[in-house]
């Protein structure tokens, strides 16, 4: 069933509680990054580099500042933005998104979006990532790093596919970027077919002849997520080449719950981080999707007036009154060995955050 979309004050009252999240969450983390909180609203796990979501903090900085005005967050975001540069050496196609949600222009049109030396650093990935890139596998392995090992070097995933897209294809300068983010996209989002889930990962066979999908990756609900972001950042790139997958894949999320399980089939947490990133996908797709646009933004509408009304403390939820305002809850993420457990994270807060921000409410 369709959720009715968020009222204007609704709309306005979520967003402004997520980004008084952020700024308290930035006196409480100072230089390092938040990962997650578990539970929810309690104190963050810490990185001290931020892991693959670095970027989303960043990100989360940026669109708080411009929200708020507080220059303090302002220069926080173009401090840990310049100081990038070792993702770029980094072994992992994690630092696309690293460095993509980070420093993206389109976030805000801030002193990230206009600095040279961060202009610099993203061309310089979009170098590092093109020089990975497999032919064999046909596409940029997810790389030894971040404690992939001799896996990540036979393996691909859908996460960073939009990033990858973004980054690749803003580098001209860069021989060979655009190709290579074409060939990556299609040996991952290739699959995708009516009722159908897309694998998250590819492998290279036993025999090395070529990646082949690994189907029980299929199952995962964020990275069913991923896929539709990808597919939507592929039909902003190459003028709509891309339009009868990306429709396929957002038809297919219509029929998943909200939120979906993070392992369908199974009896599994749910994840509100995924429908999060869903909604920021089809807030994208509608800026390229031209004929189903309309239809596009009353979906991550939908999407977003379920979280917020649901799943996102400080409005109208019936959440505990002792967690802080503007925590996105339910939210899945394997912590360490417990297994998969609800949390609070900054990749679902950044992309709710994103789409509320994109979103008329209308």
């Amino acid at each position: 069933m369709t959720t009715p979309p968020l009222t204007p004050v609704e709309r306005d009252r979520a967003i402004d509680n997520l980004v008084d999240r952020v700024l308290r969450t930035r006196a409480e983390c100072g230089q390092r990054y938040p990962v997650f909180a578990a539970p929810a609203g309690g104190p963050w796990t810490t990185s001290r580099r931020g892991s693959w979501c670095a970027g989303t903090w960043i990100g989360l900085l940026r669109l708080a500042a411009a929200r708020s005005g507080d220059t303090a967050t302002a220069q926080d975001a173009l401090h840990r933005a310049r100081h990038l540069e070792h993702w770029v050496g980094t072994d992992t196609v994690f630092r696309a998104m690293v460095l993509h949600c980070g420093t993206d222009p389109a976030d805000a049109p801030d002193a990230v979006a206009n600095d040279p030396g961060v202009a610099r650093l993203r061309e310089q990935c979009a170098r590092a990532l093109t020089a990975t890139f497999s032919p064999v596998l046909g596409a940029i392995p997810d790389g030894p790093a971040l404690g992939r090992g001799a896996v990540g070097v036979r393996a691909c995933s859908v996460d960073a596919v939009s990033a990858v897209i973004s980054l690749l294809n803003a580098a001209p300068h860069v021989p060979g970027a655009q190709a290579v983010a074409h060939r990556h996209t299609q040996t991952l989002l290739g699959a995708a077919a009516p009722g159908r889930r897309v694998p998250a990962e590819h492998r290279l066979r036993t025999d090395g002849t070529g990646p082949e999908p690994v189907g029980s990756t299929a199952a995962w609900a964020r990275g069913q997520a991923w896929v539709l972001l990808g597919a939507a950042a592929a039909v902003n790139a190459w003028d709509g080449a891309w339009l009868t997958q990306a429709r396929t894949i957002a038809n297919y999320w219509a029929t998943l719950p909200v939120p979906p399980p993070d392992i369908a089939g199974e009896k599994s947490p749910v994840d509100t981080a995924a429908t999060a990133i869903a909604a920021d996908a089809l807030q994208l797709l509608a800026t390229a999707d031209t004929e189903y646009a309309t239809a596009h933004r009353a979906a991550a509408r939908s999407l977003c007036a379920e979280l917020t009304r649901t799943h996102l403390t400080g409005g109208v939820s019936r959440l505990p009154p002792r967690t802080p305002p503007g925590v996105l809850t339910h939210s899945c993420y394997r912590t360490g060995p417990r297994g998969r457990q609800h949390v609070e994270c900054v990749w679902g807060e950044y992309h709710l955050l994103r789409a509320l921000s994109g979103s008329d409410a209308a």
